[in-house]
C-alpha cells in the first residue's frame, strides 16, 4: 500500500468516524469528550441489535432443493466445460511452443550473420 494510500485512508476513517459518531471536532486538547461520545454509543455488534433481528426465514423443500439441484448442475457443466476447453488449450500451448523455437531459432540465426559479417565499424 503507497504512502498516498495510507493517508488516504488515514482521512477516510477520520471522516467517517466524525460523521458516524456525530463528533464535531476533535483536538489533542480535548480527546476525552470525542472518546466518551464514543463510549455512550453502542457497538453494530451489541446483544441489543441481535436480539432485535429477526428470526431467520423458514425455507421451502422446494427452494432447497432448487438451490442444490443449481449447485450440481453448475458443477456438472464445469466439468463438461473443462473437459472441452482442454484439449483446445493444449493445442494453443503445442502452437505457442514452437513459434517460441522458431524465434529463438532466428534471433540466433541473426547474432551469427551479425558476428561474421565483416563491417568497418569493428
Amino acid at each position: 500500500m503507497g504512502e498516498t494510500a495510507r493517508w488516504s485512508a488515514l482521512f477516510l476513517g477520520i471522516l467517517y468516524g466524525k460523521q458516524r459518531f456525530g463528533c464535531r471536532s476533535w483536538s489533542p486538547q480535548q480527546p476525552r469528550g470525542w472518546l466518551e461520545q464514543l463510549r455512550k454509543r453502542k457497538s453494530v455488534f451489541t446483544r441489543d441489535r441481535i436480539a432485535a433481528m429477526l428470526p431467520p426465514v423458514a425455507v421451502t423443500p422446494l427452494v432447497k432443493t432448487a438451490r442444490w439441484s443449481a449447485l450440481f448442475l453448475g458443477i456438472l457443466y464445469g466439468k463438461q466445460r473443462f473437459e472441452y476447453l482442454k484439449p483446445l488449450a493444449e493445442e494453443d500451448r503445442k502452437i505457442e511452443e514452437i513459434e517460441r523455437l522458431a524465434r529463438v531459432e532466428r534471433e540466433r540465426i541473426a547474432k551469427e550473420i551479425e558476428a561474421n559479417s565483416e563491417t568497418i565499424l569493428k
